[in-house]
């Protein structure tokens, strides 16, 4: 009977140290990689708005990667589009286009 308490007392304690240890899905896509590559789509975004706009696009495409590039893919692409358009809207005040 020893050793069965034995055996059961280092199972909970092998999950316990799984469950404490385990990283779960939030953590492991929030690694500073993963925030980097998202921070690059924002910054390209606004100062490139057509690479951006293609960055986003390459981010919201990928299936297999963390779900924090599908998440924030569409929030790059929406500020890619908006600036482009008022960069195009400046171009044609300045040169009487408008």
């Amino acid at each position: 009977m020893r050793e069965d308490d034995y055996a059961t007392e280092l199972i909970k304690e092998k999950e316990k140290k799984d469950a404490v240890g385990a990283a779960t899905p939030e953590e492991e896509e929030l690694t500073l990689t993963n925030k980097i590559i998202v921070a690059i789509g924002y910054i390209l975004s606004i100062m490139l708005p057509v690479g951006g706009l293609v960055y986003g696009i390459i981010l919201l495409m990928f299936k297999r990667e963390p779900p924090i590039y599908r998440k924030h893919a569409p929030y790059i692409i929406i500020i890619s589009i908006i600036l482009c358009f008022i960069i195009a809207l400046i171009e044609m005040i300045y040169y009487h286009i408008i």
